[in-house]
């Protein structure tokens, strides 16, 4: 009798550590964009506390970010039933970011929305071309920053 009971509880644990691995390895993608995203949300803080030290303003009122960073999400979110994504309405949001604080602010305000942070969006989002184009206009805006 308390053999059997050892082997089943053996049996369940073998049973949680196999489930937990296969879990893991499933999850692995999105856990690993989860964390890089908190690692570059703590380093854009750091960045745009500089940049204000600096002397640097928004161009926009706070508002602005808070309601664009919804916008964009709107427009570079897509489902597995529908991956379509708002190339425009992202485009159209992005060349408004007139100086590198404002981009980092859009940043912040965007957050972390399953799994993935601003960036990653937008890349799921535009193509190279796209994406390419709108460093362009930045650059010749004098912003640093690039997707």
């Amino acid at each position: 009798m308390r053999f059997s009971k050892n082997i089943s509880a053996i049996a369940g644990l073998i049973g949680v550590v196999v489930l937990t691995i296969v879990l893991f390895m499933i999850f692995k993608k999105r856990i690993q964009a989860t964390l890089s995203s908190i690692r570059n949300k703590g380093q854009v803080k750091d960045e745009r506390k500089m940049l204000e030290q600096m002397g640097m303003k928004l161009s926009h009122e706070p508002s602005w970010y808070t309601s664009n960073a919804q916008k964009l999400y709107d427009a570079v979110h897509y489902s597995s039933w529908d991956w379509n994504c708002d190339e425009t309405g992202t485009q159209r949001i992005l060349m408004d970011i007139n100086n590198d604080l404002d981009f980092l602010e859009l940043y912040l305000a965007f957050g972390i929305k399953d799994t993935w942070d601003l960036t990653q969006w937008i890349y799921g989002c535009l193509n190279q071309s796209e994406i390419n184009h709108i460093n362009q206009v930045w650059s010749s805006k004098g912003i640093t920053k690039k997707l």
